[in-house]
């Protein structure tokens, strides 16, 4: 939009390699969010949910404890994978400092994605996956927020900043 309000406008514009490729990866950003959101994460729950059906129905024999027991480790897999996909962030005040009158909180937001690179016996391999975010939040006058406050401020894209030292681990 802003190189069309500079056209409009009769601004010389000088269009960057830099640029259009910044404009494609937003809009790569937005469609992949979207796809996730209305697509994969839907296929996926049900996905989840049809297996789990199909394994709750199974009955294995009274005498094989192993299946019994391997029955029952499934059913607790799924059961807690059913919940996987929900937001549900975490806020907890860990600190009230009587001097300023503030609270501390440390809260988890959105998953960001771990890569762990480990030597094995077959050299070296990397791994990717979903881990906690960790937000620190520090509220005046004593008040201590509620995890209802916290998820209403992230989803309303008031995202604080992350604590300085996350910045040996975290790449943005």
């Amino acid at each position: 939009m802003a190189y069309l309000d500079l056209y409009r406008n009769d601004v010389p514009v000088l269009v960057t390699t830099d640029s259009i490729l910044f404009a494609i990866h937003n809009s790569y950003d937005v469609m992949l969010k979207r796809v996730e959101e209305e697509v994969l994460i839907p296929a996926l729950g049900a996905l989840l949910a049809a297996a789990h059906a199909e394994v709750a129905g199974m009955a294995p024999p009274p005498e094989d404890a192993v299946l019994a027991q391997g029955q029952q480790d499934a059913d607790l897999f799924f059961e807690a994978n059913s919940q996987t996909f929900e937001f549900k962030p975490t806020i907890a005040d860990v600190h009230t400092d009587p001097n300023t009158s503030s609270v501390l909180h440390v809260g988890t937001g959105f998953a960001d994605l771990m890569v762990l690179v480990a030597n094995t016996s077959c050299g070296l391999k990397a791994y990717a996956g979903p881990a906690s975010s960790y937000f620190e939040r520090i509220q005046s006058g004593f008040h201590r927020m509620t995890d209802e406050e916290w998820t209403a401020q992230l989803a309303a894209g008031n995202i604080p900043d992350r604590p300085a030292w996350t910045s040996e681990f975290l790449v943005h």
